[in-house]
């Protein structure tokens, strides 16, 4: 598994379906940045197929993550919602 550490990366918060008609169907919360780029977002200690309630409360806004590490090509994993910042 490749692992990446991450620092200040701003996007758009959006709730996806991601395995859809499969067993591991689930929501996520996806990072949108404006240069085009995506990644899955959860926090460290969140079950993988549950959406933190923290991060359901900045669907829809831009956000700045402090810091984080990008795992296994796509899933950026932050330790602590405080390091996840909404945007003025």
């Amino acid at each position: 598994m490749r692992i990446s550490n991450v620092f200040s990366l701003t996007g758009t918060l959006t709730r996806e379906t991601v395995g859809r008609g499969s067993k591991s169907e689930r929501d996520v919360m996806v990072l949108s940045t404006t240069e085009g780029a995506s990644c899955t977002l959860r926090l460290a200690a969140q079950n993988p197929f549950q959406i933190a309630p923290e991060l359901l409360a900045l669907e829809g806004q831009v956000v700045t993550i402090s810091e984080g590490r990008l795992i296994g090509g796509n899933t950026l994993l932050v330790d602590s919602s405080s390091r996840i910042a909404p945007r003025p």
